[in-house]
Formats: structure tokens, C-alpha cells, sequence
């Protein structure tokens, strides 16, 4: 009989802090998930809805019937058009569209949480994240610049962008 004897000659690095793994489906009886977490990351506020979609494929021999597809509990900023029921046939995969469309400069959550039709199996909630970016302005005045300056003076107002997006000044 024999023994091999492997050796690391390098140390074994860690994976950058940033680094994502979610490469593997959520399996659950004979149905995947993926991804299970839906990660929008940073979207402009005043931009079109972001779309990104979790999608279902059904590995099994018999039909899968998923219901609760159009509840999505938590953060209005997040929705779907999806029918309330989807089958999935042997094989079949299919994909559910969710919009994000953040208001503010902020962090949004929301999960969907499924049921499959004939008990045969529990689903786990799907997380769903993103965060509203917008320019944040900062500008200071004396309380009563008519006061301070005169009404027909001039003065000098120092605008700051605060935020994590472009801001652009129109009009002034």
C-alpha cells in the first residue's frame, strides 16, 4: 500500500473581503433557486427601475407548482408582475423579474416568500437588497441673508455634495 504525502509550499490565501461566492442554487426538494439572495447593490434614485430575476428550475420527474410569487413582503421600492402561480414541467426553468426603484438615499429590503403547492417540500424566503444613491447637497446660509447682507448684495453660497452620486446645478 501507498502513502502520498502532499505538501503546501505556499500558504493558502483568503479571498478578498469583496469577494462573492453564490455561484451555487438553493436546492430544495427537487427545485433550485438562484440566487437565493437578490443583491441590487447601489442604484441612482432618479434612474429607471433596476430588473434582476431569481430563477426556478424544476430537476425533478413531476410538476412543480409555486405559489405566492407576486407577495413581496417588506420595502415598497421593490416589485414584480409575476402571476401568483408558476408550474414548472420536468426540466422547465423559469425566471421571476424583480424592479427596484429606491425614493431616497437609503438601504431597502424585502423577501418573497413561496409555498410549493403540494407540501412536498418547505422554500426558505428569498432576500432580496438594494441601496438608493442620490447627490446630497449641503448648503449654509446666515438665518436672514437680507439682514446679514443687504438686500441687494451679494453673497457667497457654498453648495457641498455630501452624497454618492453626481450632482448637477441648473439655473443658477
Amino acid at each position: 500500500m501507498w502513502l502520498w504525502l502532499l505538501m503546501a509550499c505556499e500558504p493558502l490565501q483568503s479571498l478578498p473581503e469583496d469577494s462573492v461566492i453564490d455561484a451555487i442554487p438553493l436546492t430544495v426538494g427537487s427545485l433550485n433557486i438562484y440566487p437565493d439572495v437578490l443583491q441590487f447593490g447601489d442604484v441612482n434614485i432618479e434612474s429607471q427601475p433596476s430588473v434582476d430575476g431569481v430563477s426556478f428550475t424544476n430537476t425533478g420527474t413531476e410538476t412543480i407548482t409555486l405559489l405566492g410569487l407576486d407577495a413581496l413582503v417588506g420595502d415598497a421600492v421593490f416589485s414584480t408582475n409575476a402571476l401568483p402561480v408558476m408550474q414548472l414541467l420536468p426540466g422547465e426553468e423559469k425566471t421571476l423579474d424583480i424592479s427596484f426603484q429606491p425614493t431616497h438615499n437609503a438601504d431597502y429590503s424585502a423577501q418573497i416568500w413561496l409555498t410549493e403547492a403540494d407540501g412536498q417540500f418547505e422554500i426558505p424566503p428569498i432576500e432580496i437588497d438594494g441601496r438608493g444613491t442620490a447627490a446630497v447637497v449641503a448648503a449654509q446660509l446666515p438665518e436672514d441673508p437680507s439682514a446679514a447682507y443687504g438686500c441687494s448684495s451679494r453673497f457667497r453660497l457654498d453648495i457641498y455634495n455630501d452624497g454618492e452620486e453626481n450632482l448637477t446645478i441648473h439655473n443658477v
